[in-house]
Formats: C-alpha cells, sequence, structure tokens
C-alpha cells in the first residue's frame, strides 16, 4: 500500500513493488498474476473485515442490532485500517473498492429489512 499511496497505480510495476517490499519476483507470481490481484486482496481483506465487524455487531439479525454499537465497530475498525481506506477513497479514488462497499451495504441491509419483513409475514 506504500507504493500505492506514493505512485500513481498505473506506474507501480511488479519490480518496483517487489523491490519495495522486499520479495522476490518469483515469489510474487507464485501468488499473483499483476499487481491489480495485490490491489484486489488488499479490497477483499478489508471488506471481509467491515463484513466480520457487521456479523460479530448483528448476531446474524440486522434489525435487532445495536446500531450505536454498530456504528462505534465500524469506525474503530475504520480508523485501524485508516491508511488503506483513505488511499482508496480519497488518494487514488478505486472505483471498484467503492462500489464493492456499497454493494456490501446495500446487501446487508436488503438482507436484514427482507428478513424482517418475511418474520412479520410469517409471526402469527
Amino acid at each position: 500500500m506504500k507504493e500505492y499511496i506514493k505512485k500513481d497505480l498505473a506506474l507501480i510495476s511488479v519490480k518496483g513493488l517487489c523491490a519495495a517490499t522486499p520479495v522476490a519476483r518469483t515469489t510474487f507470481y507464485a501468488h499473483f498474476s499483476n499487481t491489480d490481484d495485490v490491489r484486489r486482496e488488499v479490497e477483499d481483506d478489508i471488506l471481509k473485515g467491515l463484513e466480520d465487524v457487521t456479523a460479530s455487531i448483528s448476531g446474524g439479525s440486522l434489525p435487532d442490532m445495536d446500531f450505536a454499537l454498530f456504528m462505534d465497530a465500524v469506525e474503530a475498525y475504520i480508523r485501524t485500517h485508516w491508511s488503506v481506506i483513505h488511499a482508496f477513497l480519497v488518494i487514488q479514488p478505486n472505483l471498484r473498492f467503492i462500489r464493492r462497499w456499497k454493494d456490501a451495504i446495500k446487501l446487508n441491509f436488503r438482507k436484514g429489512i427482507l428478513k424482517n419483513r418475511w418474520s412479520a409475514i410469517t409471526t402469527p
């Protein structure tokens, strides 16, 4: 992420990334095909962490969760991962990350709303 913060995405090469890390290029290619794969893995990790925060606070029921506790936990997670999130949102806006984050929020709340509606229909 240090390279992503310092350099334009188009200027980040596998060679430069490996030199800055330091990781051998053979090791890099054993795990990734290109620099975008690295960025996608970082995105996945951040979004998975946010999903884990939601799951831990909601207990699987978004409508019944303590929203203040949820917001505090999300804020703490964002603060802990601020350098990456700031890079993806501000320094070099990562439209894929932004879209995926929005989609995750919509999906979670849609699940909660649908679950709430279903239980209202099925509960006598």
